[in-house]
């Protein structure tokens, strides 16, 4: 089987770019049910909806975490392994 990973400066391997972006994805998820669930509370939802012409709330959920998972993704694409630097 190939290696997936490539060398990393400091001497730990960095993940492949699918396992990155899912990292992130998964990420993006978790943090997007916990602030969804404060817009639910605030009664921001359907205007998530709106984005898609809709005024449900589950419509705003599903779309909040749709958004949410792009923005995890996009963050483990760019910052990868460094975000465990800290």
């Amino acid at each position: 089987m190939a290696d997936v990973s490539r060398a990393h400066p400091g001497g730990v391997a960095e993940p492949a770019l699918p396992g990155r972006l899912m990292a992130g994805a998964i990420s993006g998820l978790v943090g997007g049910v916990l602030f969804g669930a404060l817009m639910g509370l605030m009664g921001m939802l359907p205007m998530v909806a709106m984005l898609v012409g809709s005024e449900n709330t589950v419509v705003g959920f599903v779309v909040h975490m749709v958004i949410s998972a792009f923005i995890g993704a996009g963050f483990g694409l760019v910052f990868g392994t460094r975000a465990l630097d800290f």
